[in-house]
């Protein structure tokens, strides 16, 4: 099952180049796996403020300097000490409501606004 393959993991990888919300991200730092990821907005959103390991995503030889690094790291020591409790606390479900919920209503403020100002600038003006 998906938390067997989370619960025994070594690290989790993300080698994307581009990316929407990668939430298998948030699920790695749930379960505090270490995180090596290609270095994009997406990523940096989610994980800056992390001990998540970055490399760039057109150089296979940024990739392999990143892996040796972690091995080296875990040589002699059973795990990395990761903590992506900050990380997980932007994502709870009110924090995702409230973004959401101010989206919209300053989706809903702007589109007002424009109206307004059409239907200000130019009077016998009709949306229909």
């Amino acid at each position: 099952t998906l938390l067997s393959i989370y619960l025994h993991a070594f690290c989790y990888v993300s080698c994307s180049s581009m990316e929407g919300f990668n939430i298998p991200l948030l699920e790695a730092a749930f379960f505090n796996i270490p995180i090596i990821c290609s270095d994009i907005p997406v990523h940096r959103e989610v994980l800056s403020d992390t001990h998540a390991i970055f490399f760039s995503p057109s150089s296979f030889s940024d990739i392999k300097y990143k892996f040796n690094y972690l091995f080296n790291y875990l040589d002699g020591k059973e795990s990395i000490p990761v903590n992506y409790n900050h990380t997980l606390a932007k994502f709870t479900d009110q924090n995702l409501y409230s973004e959401f919920f101010s989206l919209i209503l300053w989706s809903f403020f702007s589109i007002s606004f424009l109206f307004w100002t059409i239907w200000y600038k130019f009077p016998g003006f009709c949306f229909l």
